[in-house]
C-alpha cells in the first residue's frame, strides 16, 4: 500500500514517520510521485500566488513590529494585556523564576536611578517584554527542543544569574545556572558559555532540591571518568571542563523529568584599568568560530557543528550551535571602590542604579535587557588624579597594579612602518565591519609624516592596498581609504593569512614595525596564531583591536602580550576615537625599554611575569606574586626611553601574613599557569603538563588538564539519559550568516539510509555521512547532495534562513541524480523554500538515498551577504529572472538593510517613507546602474547605504537580460 500525498507531503516537510521514509527506499511510484510534488512547488515558489503569501507575511511582520513600538507608549500592564490578546495562541510558560516574575522591577518604582548606555551609536530600544513569566524578544519566538520524534518544549537552561562584588582592581564572581528538564525522560544538558580569559574558576556546587554536592578538583581525564559512571549509573553528576582560557563547558547527568536544579561557578579575575578608566566585562556568547584544517577520522570528541581538524582537534567542543531563544540573564553588581566613583556608564546595556554611598554603586540590568547575546561593559573613574600605583595584598600574595607616565622629554617622533589589517570575514559583516573601517580610517589619517604604511585585509585570503609600504603622503592616504571604504565582507576567517601578511616581510632598519589587527577574533586555530606571531614577530609590535559585541578576548590579548603591543576593545555601537587616539598617542612616543624591578627590600618571590615587557608611555602593568613576610618599602622601576634612563617610585605595603589572601592565590596561580601555557608553543611537554595540573589541583582552579566534577552518591533514576545540546545565542550587532562544518571540499562516498537524529544530533545518513551533535534535541545542519530522486538529506536544523550551492569540483562525480548540492540551514521553516531567518527548531530529516556528499568550501571574498542563489535546473543557468527570485535575494538581506535604517535613525529618530531604487541585473547576476528615484531621499546617507547594499547582491545568472528593476525599500 502506498502512502497517502498527505504522507508524502509530511516527509517533503521533514515530518515523516520511520516507516514511510523506509518505504519510499523500495517503492519507485512513491519516489516518482515525490519528484513530481516537488517541480510543482518549485512552480509554485514562482508563481503570484506565492508573491501574495509573502507580501502577506511581511505584512503581518510589519503589524507585529508596529505593535511592539506601541508598547513603548502604554504602562506595562496594558502592554501586556496587547501582547496576548494579539498571541491567540501563546504556550503556556516553563516554571517561573523570581527575576521572570518581575514584569516591572520594584526598584524602578523606588525612583532607582536607570543608566542608559552612553549615547553617540545605537538607539536605546525596547527588545523584550515578560509575558506570563517569560521574556519574548519582539520579532522572534523563542527557541524548543524536541527528543526523537515528540513534542518540541523549551530548552534545559531556563535562567542565568551573575553576581560580581568589586574591590578596588579585582572582581569575585558568582554564577549561578537554572536547568529545568521540560522532557517525559531523564536528559544530559550540555552547555558551551564563556567566561573572562583571565578567570581563576575555583569552585562548582550542584543544588537539587535541598541537596548541595560541592564539586572537586580533579585531572581532567579522572573527572571525566567519574563522571561518566554516575550518569550511567543514573547518578546525578556535573562536570565542568576548560576548553579555552574563555570557553568553558557545563555537562549535566540525569536530570529527572520536571526537575529544576542550579549549577553555581565561582571565579576572581583583575579588572581591566587604562587612561584612568575601569573596565568591567562580563562575556555572555560564545561567538561562531571559523575552523581550518581536515576533518578527523572517527567521531568527534564534542557536540558542536564544526567537526574536529587536524589543526583544531577540539573544534566540536568550541562551537556550539547558534540560536535565538527566550533564556534571560540576570546580573547584579557591587563596586567598593575606596574612592569617590566620578564618573560611570554602560556601553552596553542599560542598568539600573543605586548609590548608598560616593565610593559604591549597585547595578543590576534593566528588566528590558536581559537577553544574554553580548558582553556586559560597565566602565567608570575615581575622582582625583589617575592613579599611578595600587596593590592588594593579604595572607602572603599580593597584586601591584602599575600605571608608570614618563615625564615629558623634546623627543622626536620615533619612525614606523604602520601595518593596518582588518577582518573583512562574514562575521564582521554589517555594524562590526563599519565601526573597524571608522577606527582604522582615524588611526590612517593621523600618522607621522615620515612614516610609512600598509593595508591589508584578510578573510578566505589575505590582500592588500599595495604590495609594499608606501610614504604617508595625502595622496597615499586618501587612496588607502577609499580601498578601505569599499572593502566588502565575506568568506571565512583565515587569520594566519592576515598575520603572514603583515609580518613575514624584511623588516626597515630605519623603522619600528607597528601591526594593528582589527577582528572580532571569531576563530579556532589560536594557538596557530599565537605560534605563528612568535616566530615572524621579529622586532615589531603587534596590537589586538577587538571590534564586535562579543569578541575572543583570550585571542586579541594574548596576541598583543606575545607581541609586546597592548590591548584594545569596542563595541561596534561604541564611538573608537578614545579608543584610536589612545593607540595613537603611545605609538607616536618611544617605548620605555630595559626594564628591571627593585622591591626594595621586600620579601617578594614568584612574580608573574617574571620579566617586566616593554611598556608604552601610561601602558598599566599588573605584577603578582607571594611575599614572606610583612613589611613597608619603595618599589622602584628602571627603564630607558630613547636611550635616557627613567625611573618610576612606587610605595608598597605589605600587611601581615595571617590575613585571608586566598582571592588573591588564586588569582596568582591563574597568572602562573597562563604563563606556563605560553611556553608551550602549541605543544604538550609533559613536564609542563604535570606543572599546569598541580597548580590546578593545589588551588583548586579549572584548567586545560584539571575539572571540577559533582557527583550524588544515590542514583536517581534507572533510565539512560538523553543529550540535549543547548544553543549559544546569536552575538548582537552581528550576522551569523552560516553554521558550516567544513572549510573545504571534500568528497565522501557513502551507501548508508540516513535515520531521524537522536536528541542531539542530526539524520546519520545524509549521503552516507553521520553528522551528530549539532543540534539540540533531533535538530541540525543537514547536508547532502540530491542524488537522483533521493531528497536532501537532514534538511531542517537549528539555524535560521541560509542556503547556498556548491560549484562541484572537477573531480566530483555523483553516482546518480541531478549535479546541484545544496546545504540546508533552516529554522522552523523549509530552507529550500523560504531563507527567511525565522526562529524556531524542528528535528532533523532522514537522510536518503547513498552517493557522495560534498562539504561546502567558505563563501568566495566577493560573494557578500547571507544568500547565495541556488543554480537552477543542471545547467545552473535560467532564461530570464523572475519576481521571485528577485524578492527572495532582497529579502535574504533584510539584515543589512535594516542597519542601514538604524544608522540613519542615530541622527533622524522619525525618519519613515518610501526609498525607491532602480537598477540593472546583468547576466552574471551583478547589479549595475543604480539610482535613486525617490527625490525625498536625494543624497541622503540611508540613500548611499542601501545602494551599497544592492551593488554587493548576487542574483542567479540567467541568458536573457530583463528591464531595469524598480524596487521600494519601505520603512
Amino acid at each position: 500500500m502506498h502512502p497517502s500525498p498527505l504522507a508524502l507531503e509530511q516527509l517533503l516537510a521533514g515530518q515523516a514517520s520511520a516507516d514511510i521514509t523506509s518505504h519510499l527506499l523500495t517503492c519507485d511510484t512513491c519516489r516518482t510521485r515525490l519528484t513530481e510534488m516537488e517541480a510543482a512547488a518549485k512552480r509554485f515558489s514562482s508563481s503570484p500566488r506565492s508573491l501574495r503569501a509573502r507580501e502577506a507575511a511581511q505584512k503581518a511582520d510589519r503589524r507585529w513590529k508596529q505593535r511592539a513600538a506601541l508598547l513603548t507608549l502604554v504602562p506595562a500592564a496594558a502592554a501586556i494585556a496587547l501582547i496576548i490578546a494579539s498571541l491567540p495562541h501563546t504556550t503556556t510558560a516553563p516554571t517561573e523564576t523570581l527575576a521572570q516574575k518581575q514584569t516591572v522591577s520594584p526598584r524602578l518604582r523606588q525612583g532607582r536611578e536607570v543608566l542608559e548606555p552612553r549615547p553617540g551609536t545605537w538607539p536605546s530600544r525596547l527588545r523584550s517584554l515578560p509575558i506570563r513569566g517569560r521574556n519574548v524578544e519582539f520579532g522572534q519566538g523563542t527557541l524548543e527542543a524536541a527528543i526523537g520524534e515528540g513534542p518540541s518544549r523549551p530548552f534545559t537552561l531556563t535562567h542565568t544569574r551573575v553576581d560580581v562584588a568589586v574591590t578596588g582592581f579585582m572582581q569575585a564572581v558568582t554564577v549561578t545556572q537554572q536547568f529545568t528538564n521540560p522532557f517525559n525522560a531523564p536528559v544530559e544538558a550540555i552547555y558551551v558559555f564563556p567566561l573572562p580569559d583571565d578567570a581563576a574558576v575555583h569552585d562548582m556546587t550542584l543544588h537539587a532540591g535541598t541537596r548541595i554536592i560541592r564539586a572537586e578538583i580533579q585531572k581532567r581525564a579522572v573527572a571525566r571518568q567519574q563522571y561518566e559512571e554516575a550518569k550511567a549509573q543514573g547518578r546525578r553528576a556535573a562536570l565542568l571542563d576548560q576548553e579555552r582560557p574563555n570557553i568553558f563547558t557545563q555537562s549535566l547527568a540525569n536530570l529527572l523529568p520536571g526537575e529544576s536544579v542550579e549549577v553555581t561557578i565561582s571565579y576572581v579575575a583583575p579588572l581591566r584599568y587604562d587612561d584612568g578608566v575601569y573596565t568591567l566585562n562580563f562575556p555572555m556568547v560564545v561567538g561562531p568560530r571559523y575552523v581550518p584544517g581536515a576533518v578527523l577520522p572517527g567521531e568527534s570528541q564534542g557536540t558542536g557543528v564544526t567537526p574536529d581538524t587536524d589543526v583544531v582537534p577540539d573544534a566540536s567542543r568550541i562551537t556550539p550551535p547558534t540560536a535565538r531563544s527566550g533564556r534571560d540573564v540576570e546580573v547584579n553588581v557591587r563596586i567598593e571602590a575606596g574612592t569617590v566613583i566620578e564618573d560611570l556608564w554602560s556601553v552596553s546595556h542599560r542598568l539600573e542604579v543605586d548609590r548608598p554611598a560616593s565610593t559604591q554603586v549597585n547595578l543590576t540590568l534593566h528588566p528590558l535587557d536581559t537577553l544574554p547575546n553580548k558582553d556586559l561593559i560597565v566602565r567608570w573613574r575615581v575622582s582625583g588624579t589617575q592613579a599611578r600605583a595600587a596593590v592588594l595584598a593579604a595572607g602572603g600574595q599580593f597584586a601591584l597594579m602599575l600605571n608608570p607616565e614618563a615625564k615629558e622629554a623634546n623627543l622626536p617622533p620615533t619612525p614606523k612602518e604602520m601595518v593596518f589589517v582588518i577582518d573583512t570575514s562574514c562575521s564582521m559583516n554589517g555594524p562590526p565591519l563599519d565601526a573597524a573601517k571608522r577606527a582604522m580610517s582615524q588611526a590612517i589619517e593621523q600618522m607621522n609624516a615620515d612614516d610609512t604604511f600598509m593595508l591589508i585585509d584578510f578573510a578566505d585570503k589575505a590582500s592588500s592596498f599595495h604590495d609594499v609600504p608606501l610614504a604617508a603622503t595625502t595622496d597615499n592616504v586618501r587612496r588607502a581609504l577609499g580601498y578601505l571604504a569599499q572593502l566588502p565582507s565575506g568568506g571565512g576567517t583565515n587569520q594566519l593569512a592576515g598575520i603572514r601578511r603583515a609580518l613575514a616581510r624584511p623588516e626597515d632598519p630605519r623603522r619600528v614595525r607597528m601591526v594593528l589587527l582589527m577582528t572580532d577574533g571569531f576563530i579556532g586555530n589560536e594557538e596557530e596564531i599565537l605560534e605563528e606571531t612568535r616566530k615572524l614577530r621579529g622586532d615589531a609590535r603587534v596590537f589586538g583591536f577587538g571590534i564586535g559585541s562579543s569578541v575572543n578576548h583570550f585571542l586579541l590579548s594574548r596576541l598583543s602580550d606575545e607581541g609586546h603591543g597592548f590591548y584594545q576593545y569596542v563595541r561596534p555601537s561604541e564611538d573608537a576615537t578614545e579608543a584610536v587616539d589612545r593607540f595613537v598617542r603611545r605609538v607616536r612616543k618611544p617605548l620605555v625599554t630595559h626594564l628591571t624591578i627593585d622591591w626594595g627590600g621586600l620579601a617578594v618571590t614568584d612574580t608573574v611575569p617574571d620579566q617586566v615587557p616593554d611598556l608604552f608611555d601610561a601602558q598599566p602593568l599588573i605584577i603578582q606574586g607571594r611575599y614572606r613576610a610583612e613589611g613597608r618599602g619603595t618599589v622602584v622601576l628602571r627603564g630607558r626611553r630613547a636611550g635616557q634612563p627613567v625611573v618610576f617610585e612606587v610605595p608598597v605595603t605589605l600587611p601581615a601574613m595571617n590575613t585571608d589572601g586566598h582571592a588573591l592565590a588564586m588569582a596568582w596561580a591563574r597568572a602562573r599557569i597562563e604563563k606556563l601555557s605560553r611556553t608551550q608553543n602549541n605543544r604538550e611537554p609533559p613536564e609542563l603538563v604535570e606543572q599546569i595540573a598541580a597548580l590546578g589541583l593545589e588551588f583548586h582552579l579549572v584548567t586545560k588538564y584539571t575539572s571540577l566534577v559533582a557527583v550524588e552518591k544515590t542514583p536517581v533514576t534507572n533510565v539512560p539519559a538523553v543529550t540535549v545540546t543547548e544553543p549559544t545565542l546569536a552575538p548582537d550587532e552581528t550576522v551569523v550568516l552560516e553554521q558550516k562544518r567544513f572549510n573545504t571540499i571534500q568528497v565522501i562516498r557513502g551507501s548508508s539510509n540516513g535515520d531521524t537524529g537522536p536528541a542531539n544530533g542530526v539524520g546519520e545518513g545524509l549521503g552516507g555521512l553521520g553528522m551528530k551533535g549539532t543540534g539540540a534535541g533531533g535538530g541540525g545542519i543537514g547536508i547532502g547532495t540530491a542524488s537522483g530522486h533521493g531528497r536532501v538529506g537532514g534538511e531542517q536544523g537549528t539555524l535560521g534562513g541560509y542556503r547556498s550551492p556548491a560549484e562541484k569540483p572537477p573531480e566530483a562525480k555523483p553516482t546518480d541524480g541531478d549535479d546541484d548540492f545544496s546545504a540546508s540551514f533552516g529554522g522552523g521553516n523549509r530552507a529550500t523554500r523560504d531563507p527567511s531567518p525565522d526562529p524556531g527548531l524542528v528535528t532533523g530529516s532522514r537522510g536518503q538515498v547513498g552517493g557522495e556528499a560534498f562539504l561546502l568550501p567558505p563563501p568566495a571574498k566577493n560573494k557578500t551577504g547571507g544568500y547565495i542563489p541556488p543554480a537552477p535546473g543542471s545547467g545552473g543557468v535560467t532564461d530570464s529572472l523572475s519576481q521571485s527570485d528577485i524578492m527572495e535575494v532582497v529579502l535574504a538581506h533584510k539584515q543589512q538593510l535594516g542597519v542601514c535604517v538604524e544608522r540613519q535613525r542615530r541622527v533622524n529618530p522619525g525618519i519613515s517613507g518610501k526609498l525607491l531604487l532602480k537598477w540593472f541585473i546583468s547576466l552574471d547576476g551583478s547589479t549595475r546602474q543604480i539610482t535613486v528615484e525617490s527625490k525625498e531621499f536625494a543624497n541622503t546617507e540611508v540613500a548611499r547605504c542601501v545602494m551599497e547594499v544592492v551593488r554587493s547582491l548576487k542574483f542567479p545568472r540567467h541568458k536573457v537580460e530583463g528591464e531595469p528593476i524598480t524596487f521600494p525599500f519601505k520603512f
